[in-house]
């Protein structure tokens, strides 16, 4: 069943809400929260997507997820947390950008992504459905691994990756 998310405009405020499926069919604005989990040595913990989920086998960040409607975007970075990764973790707003990609005619991301982090060393409970294999690696071999197979990696990623090397100083 598709979950129900709120639409918002192009600076994020809401202006009602729509099935997932029909965001993403139609191109419509929506949110999404993305957490990096770092460990106790600065390193990102990085997701493999299932071969059943929608960017199969690519690479993405600790968790994420889309924002449903009547929830915080904090709420959602939080629930992705444990749904995903099994952990609860204190919380620090990165920011905010805005991701478009079109995949093809009837597959379009228009989302606001807000970005969090926080630190853990886990141990990781990973949610079998949605994830095939998480690992931690530094944000230096990140971005060079991007640079080289950009393929390997969701849009949506690539981009949360540039905008944390650029807004944040490590």
């Amino acid at each position: 069943m598709s979950e129900k998310l709120n639409l918002v405009d192009e600076n994020d405020k809401i202006i009602g809400t729509d099935l997932r499926d029909n965001c993403h069919q139609q191109g419509l604005w929506h949110r999404r929260s993305t957490v990096f989990v770092f460990n106790s040595e600065g390193k990102l913990l990085v997701q493999k997507r299932a071969p059943n989920m929608s960017r199969p086998n690519m690479w993405c960040g600790s968790a994420s997820g889309h924002v449903l409607a009547g929830e915080s975007y904090e709420d959602a970075a939080q629930r992705e947390l444990k749904e995903e990764l099994g952990i609860e973790c204190d919380l620090k707003e990165v920011g905010q950008l805005k991701v478009e990609v079109d995949f093809s005619l009837n597959d379009k991301e228009r989302e606001h992504h807000k970005l969090f982090s926080c630190q853990s060393d886990g141990p990781f409970n990973i949610q079998q459905e949605e994830l095939s294999q998480v690992k931690f690696i530094s944000l230096d071999k990140i971005k060079k691994n991007i640079q080289k197979n950009p393929e390997n990696y969701t849009p949506g990623f690539i981009e949360e990756v540039k905008y944390y090397l650029k807004n944040i100083n490590i």
